[in-house]
């Protein structure tokens, strides 16, 4: 883990075990910036997202809330196995993610890119 991102855990962690039992109105404040914050970052660094927000004629600041997310589609599995790296944050070089493959027991396999530091 970097150093920048333990420290910045360790300025959250007094904030969260309190979280549960904030009032409601600061619970949906606190999960409306986290969805507005996610769809900007998906939709300025997730090929995927920003090619369905745009071609839906979107705006990644038309999400306010949690029930906003309900304009974007529903995953299929084959949307991802047809094109993982559409998934994948281009904030970073995709060689800096690590690579996991599904088994595929059920199905064909999928691979996904996942952050190092999100482990």
């Amino acid at each position: 883990m970097r150093l920048w991102t333990l420290a910045w855990l360790l300025t959250q962690a007094p904030r969260q075990p309190s979280f549960p039992f904030r009032s409601e109105l600061s619970i949906e404040r606190a999960q409306s910036r986290r969805v507005r914050q996610a769809v900007r970052y998906a939709h300025r660094h997730v090929p995927y997202y920003r090619a369905v927000i745009d071609h839906r004629g979107l705006s990644a600041r038309r999400f306010r809330s949690a029930a906003d997310l309900a304009q974007l589609p529903l995953l299929e599995r084959s949307d991802v196995q047809d094109g993982p790296e559409r998934f994948t944050s281009t904030a970073r070089p995709i060689e800096q993610y690590l690579t996991f493959q599904t088994g595929g027991t059920s199905a064909a396999p999928i691979t996904v890119f996942h952050d190092r530091d999100s482990r």
